[in-house]
């Protein structure tokens, strides 16, 4: 079973809700500690991602804020160059066609900053994808340890963009070394505790992890996923009565986007709801706050 976030749909993710829960949670914390860290699966999508996708989100504390990114790895390709202007403004490699030439096809790591609350989940969500949260039992040294490894890796990616040299993840490989790689590190920080680490499909680390007794399973639900839970409800009266309740894994067959008129409708609902916040993101010393599902 598990725990329906809709503080990612996007009426709701507007309000940024994690911001507006990490209120006062990093006081006395040092830099580097992590509160939280998750594996994420996303569903699948029409035309791309036809084997889900996954990553890894981490809750952090740094100058006394809290912090919440996601790490993901993809396949260099033109896309992914067109973007680097944006993540790297005024840096003259990310529009040198030699950047292109020597990465394509290479494995590339991306921190992304907020991911609720800026939008990237909603985005997801839209085209009719559920997004698994798998929050993690990992000791904290370990997570520390994951999470700076990552940030080395990205560094070390903008050191190699800058020297004009390939970066230094190796080639993507669709079968093996794919976008599971932040996962399986994750998993194998776990491995101590749990056992091995699947392979390199991102529904198979979901069946992996979905019953581990430690496991806070969290899943932020589609369209689709949100139709289903109001049919088992009945109505949406006993559904937003029973929010705070768990729900099984929807298993949608299609993965086309849905029209405007359905695709928003969670949003709106998490918005006269307040929409209902992972656990990791609350602790019992918060105050009530409606707007974040308290």
């Amino acid at each position: 079973m598990w725990t329906l976030d809709l503080g990612s749909q996007g009426l709701a993710a507007a309000r940024r809700p994690v911001s507006r829960a990490a209120w006062n949670r990093c006081e006395n914390i040092k830099d580097g500690d992590v509160l939280g860290t998750a594996i994420v699966v996303y569903g699948r999508k029409l035309g791309l991602s036809a084997w889900g996708h996954a990553s890894v989100r981490f809750l952090a504390c740094e100058q006394g804020e809290m912090v919440d990114e996601e790490v993901e790895a993809y396949r260099f390709t033109p896309r992914t160059f067109r973007q680097l202007a944006s993540r790297h403004p005024g840096a003259a490699f990310a529009t040198d066609p030699l950047t292109l030439r020597r990465n394509r096809g290479r494995l590339y790591l991306r921190v992304v900053p907020d991911p609720v609350d800026d939008g990237h989940y909603a985005r997801q969500l839209a085209r009719n994808r559920e997004i698994y949260e798998l929050w993690l039992p990992l000791e904290p040294g370990r997570a520390q340890a994951l999470r700076a490894d990552f940030h080395a890796r990205a560094r070390a990616q903008t050191a190699a963009f800058e020297a004009g040299r390939p970066i230094p993840e190796g080639r993507y490989v669709g079968m093996g070394r794919n976008c599971t790689l932040p996962a399986l590190h994750a998993r194998t920080a776990l491995a101590g505790r749990t056992g091995g680490a699947p392979g390199p499909y991102p529904m198979r680390i979901l069946a992996d992890l979905a019953s581990h007794p430690d496991v806070v399973r969290v899943l932020h639900p589609s369209p689709h996923a949100l139709r289903k839970a109001l049919e088992d409800a009945g109505d949406r009266e006993a559904f937003v009565a029973s929010l705070p309740g768990p729900v099984g894994r929807p298993r949608p067959l299609l993965r086309r986007s849905l029209p405007t008129r359905q695709r928003y409708w969670a949003a709106h609902l998490a918005e006269r709801t307040g929409g209902s916040m992972a656990p990791p993101l609350r602790a019992p010393s918060d105050p009530p706050n409606p707007s974040v599902g308290q």
